[in-house]
């Protein structure tokens, strides 16, 4: 994540815990921005009093385009997504439309610009459990490795 201190030359970049440091801040009050992919940009009002922020932890929240009503939605509809995460050029595995046209579903790779990991997660569960219902364990033997949190059910 990507934290600045609006109208100020002061940038850091959080740790993966959340967590970051600015030295030496005069004091005075301030705009907070935060700007994560996936998120929307949060700007906060700040005062600071001494010459460090140290401790101070941001939380961000989403609108995920990719929930569990979206995923209970795509099943309704007979348009199931298991949900990638790629990079510049997707990757296509050789059988993976076989897969595709069994189980009635499609993969989708956002590329190298996805939404919050959240929402995948949430979507990619959801359509976990309908798959597990509808056709047992067989498919989870066949579906692409790289699915997001397929990994974190077995």
């Amino acid at each position: 994540m990507h934290i600045s201190l609006k109208h100020k030359d002061f940038n850091t970049i959080t740790d993966k815990l959340g967590y970051f440091r600015f030295d030496s801040v005069p004091q005075g009050k301030y705009h907070l921005i935060a700007r994560y992919l996936g998120y929307s940009e949060t700007d906060t009002a700040l005062s600071v009093e001494t010459e460090s922020l140290t401790d101070l932890h941001i939380t961000l929240e989403t609108d995920c385009p990719y929930n569990r009503s979206v995923a209970v939605a795509d099943i309704a509809s007979g348009k199931p997504k298991l949900l990638l995460v790629g990079s510049i050029a997707p990757v296509i595995y050789k059988n993976q439309h076989k897969f595709e046209r069994k189980y009635k579903g499609q993969y989708f790779d956002f590329g190298c610009t996805p939404p919050a990991y959240e929402c995948i997660e949430e979507y990619n569960k959801i359509i976990f459990s309908y798959l597990e219902k509808k056709y047992g364990e067989k498919w989870r033997r066949e579906v692409r490795p790289d699915v997001m949190f397929l990994e974190e059910e077995k």
